[in-house]
């Protein structure tokens, strides 16, 4: 047997359990209205560096590390070596590798 338990608001009794539904639905509204919020924030114009740094603070960690590789690849600056300096690495690798081994 259900023992219906009710509250006297604004001179209305309410049971609790549609009260605790009215607040579910409430907090649902009010999340959705935050998200709108934000989505229109993000909106604005902002400068690159800072849209950027906003995607990222959206994204988990695996995706973090897979961008990761991708900026630092992009960061580091790449340098043209000579024909001479080309070989001079491709005899130096076996050595490395012995060295490894």
């Amino acid at each position: 047997m259900l023992v219906e338990t009710s509250l006297l608001l604004n001179s209305i009794k309410i049971p609790l359990l549609m009260l605790s539904t009215i607040l579910q639905a409430l907090a649902s509204f009010l999340q959705r209205c935050l998200h709108l919020i934000l989505a229109n924030l993000m909106a604005l114009p902002l400068k690159p560096r800072d849209h950027a740094k906003a995607l990222i603070e959206k994204l988990n960690d695996d995706q973090v590390g897979a961008l990761l590789i991708i900026l630092e690849s992009m960061a580091w600056p790449t340098e043209r070596i000579t024909s001479g300096e080309a070989k001079e690495i491709e005899q130096g690798l076996p050595k490395l590798r012995q060295a490894k081994a």
